[in-house]
């Protein structure tokens, strides 16, 4: 026979109460005893169920407060960086007349281009923050954007080194301006089409980075050439404009990666 005993701890016999508790519980079962319905699933005189609030009508309630306009996804985000894409390879088609045609004109333009390209990614940043929902990560948005700021960022460097360094282009640079421009097009054709058309988009940005493995095989193609001359003043000249126009399309390499990113978690 088990004996049960009550602390000084235990005043108010809690082992007690639920042994009385499960007493109560079988009765119910039995039904000796009728459970009363919950207060929630009572109905008064009309039928109504009396203490149930019901679902809350979150559609009404986001339109009567003017939150249905604030929760709504930004989509001026697609059109700002299809904006700050289409500067970038305005960039790198200036650059490419300068390369062909090195005239001070012509060098004004890619730095023109160059400013504006960086009021495009400071009005994206500002729209960034003040967005309560974009149509897709911030990190994506804020990493894409930069990537594609910073291939036209390279064709401005490329133009300021080739005045400061005082070289004149050759038939490798022209080549990798080039292959860059291809590159830049196929970025901005990417994320031009990235919200309607995102797997034809991921086709543009594959591409994008083929032409990063093409231009690595140009820049060694050139480095190959350049440490034949006996120059060795040129040859580190040359050197630091064909390394800026690497980095360019790494730099596009980058913002494929993160297209391919963005389609991706969408799709």
């Amino acid at each position: 026979m088990s004996t049960f005993c009550l602390s000084r701890n235990d005043p108010g016999g809690s082992l007690l109460s639920l042994l009385l508790d499960k007493a109560q519980e079988s009765r119910y079962k039995k039904g000796k005893v009728k459970v009363p319905a919950p207060a929630y699933r009572r109905r008064g005189p009309s039928g109504a169920r009396s203490g149930h609030r019901g679902r809350s009508n979150m559609s009404w309630f986001t339109k009567k407060t003017g939150l249905e306009e604030f929760l709504k996804k930004d989509e001026d985000f697609y059109k700002m960086l299809h904006d700050q894409a289409s500067k970038a390879l305005e960039g790198i088609e200036a650059l490419q007349k300068f390369v062909s045609d090195p005239s001070p004109a012509n060098a004004k333009r890619v730095k023109e281009i160059e400013e504006e390209a960086d009021e495009y990614r400071k009005l994206l940043i500002e729209k960034l923050h003040q967005s309560f929902a974009p149509p897709m990560d911030r990190e994506d948005i804020f990493a894409l954007s930069r990537a594609v700021d910073d291939i036209v960022d390279y064709a401005d460097t490329t133009v300021d080194e080739m005045e400061i360094y005082e070289v004149s282009p050759d038939d490798h640079l022209r080549g990798m301006v080039d292959i860059l421009r291809k590159a830049a097009r196929e970025i901005e054709d990417a994320i031009k089409i990235i919200k309607d058309y995102p797997r034809i988009a991921r086709e543009h940005a594959v591409q994008a980075k083929f032409y990063e493995n093409t231009m690595e095989k140009a820049y060694h193609s050139a480095l190959a050439d350049l440490f034949k001359k006996t120059d060795t003043v040129v040859m580190l000249k040359m050197r630091e404009i064909y390394r800026h126009l690497s980095n360019a399309a790494d730099r596009g390499d980058h913002a494929a990666n993160i297209i391919c990113n963005i389609i991706m978690k969408a799709t």
